[in-house]
């Protein structure tokens, strides 16, 4: 009964985890092109997220990403 309730968990944190990196990602996609497009029709110098905030979420993103498929990679012992 353990193992069952610890194997829905770990697929729970999985899930949580995959889908927070997908919406960043998405975020990060949608707010380059936004960006992009005002710069290049009205104000050249706009940004949405000054400084590095924009670099950092993605950089953070991909490295949850990372983090996930490292942790969660196929292994004979989490089969059994």
């Amino acid at each position: 009964m353990d193992k069952i309730i610890q194997a829905r968990r770990e697929r729970l944190v999985f899930r949580f985890g995959f889908v927070a990196s997908v919406v960043a990602i998405i975020i990060v996609l949608v707010l380059t092109l936004l960006q992009a497009l005002v710069r290049y029709t009205t104000n050249q110098n706009f940004m949405f997220l000054g400084g590095n905030e924009l670099e950092v979420l993605t950089a953070s993103a991909f490295l949850m990403l990372l983090g996930l498929s490292y942790i969660y990679r196929p292994q004979k012992h989490l089969f059994e």
